[in-house]
């Protein structure tokens, strides 16, 4: 992987602490991204399960 000079720079004149500062802050934001995805999965199932049992009874009555 390859660095640009200039990037290299901005990372040298932030200094480790600014560094790990940035990290930490954009793990956070992508862990909340995933717990929602995780949550609106869980939801799409619930919906899911509960179309098939409706489409279940609708058969069983017809």
């Amino acid at each position: 992987m390859t660095i640009p000079t200039a990037d290299e720079a901005i990372l040298a004149d932030m200094g480790p602490e600014a560094i790990w500062g940035e990290i930490v802050h954009h793990s956070m934001v992508v862990f909340k991204l995933l717990e929602t995805v995780t949550f609106l999965n869980g939801r799409e199932c619930k919906y899911l399960q509960e179309r098939d049992v409706a489409r279940k009874r609708v058969k069983d009555i017809g």
